[in-house]
């Protein structure tokens, strides 16, 4: 077991790196929508998208950050936005404390879980949030 989870340790060290430099997203942040948003996989991007009423119905626990100092690893906190018609799930090291509009820069990540389209799978944006800002 101890092996296991060294192993998690450092393949989650080696990936981490890489999402947080991840290349800009060719698309300007004003042209950016839920039609061309997956072009930006792996790729950072800005939007303005507002905080969500209510949680659709998400996976749990995509996410999952490594504390360097503790080696420990603990799940990022997930905060649901609405961004041009869909909800996105905005992972961060803790929840946003904006009450209506929000800013945010991150990389876009495609959770897919496979299934055949309808109730039995599940696909969506989900964003690594590198920092965000309140614009209410």
């Amino acid at each position: 077991m101890k092996f296991r989870k060294l192993l998690l340790i450092i393949a989650l060290s080696l990936i981490t790196p890489a999402i947080s430099n991840a290349e800009d997203c060719h698309i300007p942040p004003n042209e950016i929508n839920n039609s061309n948003i997956e072009l930006c996989e792996n790729k950072t991007i800005k939007i303005n998208a507002k905080i969500s009423d209510f949680a659709m119905q998400h996976v749990a626990g995509v996410h999952l950050l490594l504390d360097l100092n503790t080696k420990k690893i603990k799940s990022a906190h997930e905060n649901y936005i609405d961004f041009d018609g869909m909800q996105i799930v905005a992972t961060y090291k803790e929840p946003f404390k904006c009450n209506n509009n929000i800013e945010v820069v991150g990389t876009v990540d495609i959770v897919d879980l496979g299934g055949k389209v309808g109730k039995s799978s599940y696909r969506n944006i989900w964003l690594r949030t590198h920092n965000y800002k309140c614009i209410d």
